[in-house]
């Protein structure tokens, strides 16, 4: 499914979402509710089993259904570049994966005011999925797997965002009944942490 990069741009820059995407930097922001989850038992990070890897699936889906998903969301993706251009208009697995992802934004990472070579960029692309969908399945298989990473799925109305990670899920919300609920239905999934990491 193609995405309007337009109207996903205008929906944006709408929202009180951080222009940086950057879901950890903001999870301390007020009226940003946040928790974490862990996908594997006992805070494992990587899955070494076929079994494990479905649980970690079954986790992702779970929660994404709690939230109240529609039939379609917005799935951002990341590549990084010592060039502030992105190498090109599609991401980097998009092919692989069999998606139709395009270029929405460079955002610069690491400046380096005294030699901009080795400043960094986060390019980001944007395609739109249906639930439940074989694409996000392997999108979510490879960040279990840490081969890709900065990876925020969002509904239509941009009312919340989550963000997989290699070993679990960081989720921001607008509402904190919404996120007390998640945590009390999946108290199990939780960390152990003080600090909820």
């Amino acid at each position: 499914m193609s995405v309007d990069i337009v109207e996903f741009g205008r929906r944006w820059s709408c929202s009180n979402w951080p222009s940086d995407l950057d879901v950890l930097r903001h999870r301390a922001d007020e009226d940003v509710y946040w928790v974490r989850f862990h996908t594997l038992p006992g805070s494992k990070r990587y899955p070494d089993t076929k079994q494990e890897t479905e649980m970690i699936i079954d986790r992702h889906m779970t929660l994404l259904k709690d939230l109240g998903m529609g039939r379609e969301y917005f799935v951002a993706l990341s590549d990084w570049t010592s060039n502030a251009q992105p190498d090109s208009s599609s991401w980097s697995r998009a092919e692989a994966i069999g998606i139709d992802a395009k270029f929405w934004l460079t955002i610069q990472e690491t400046p380096d005011d005294e030699d901009p070579e080795l400043s960094s960029y986060r390019q980001l692309y944007v395609t739109e999925l249906a639930q439940r969908s074989d694409e996000l399945r392997m999108i979510l298989v490879d960040v279990a797997n840490d081969l890709i990473a900065g990876v925020v799925i969002m509904p239509a109305d941009l009312s919340w965002l989550y963000h997989p990670y290699d070993g679990g899920v960081d989720i921001l919300l607008t509402s904190e009944q919404l996120r007390n609920q998640l945590r009390e239905k999946h108290k199990d999934w939780l960390s152990s942490e003080s600090s909820g990491l």
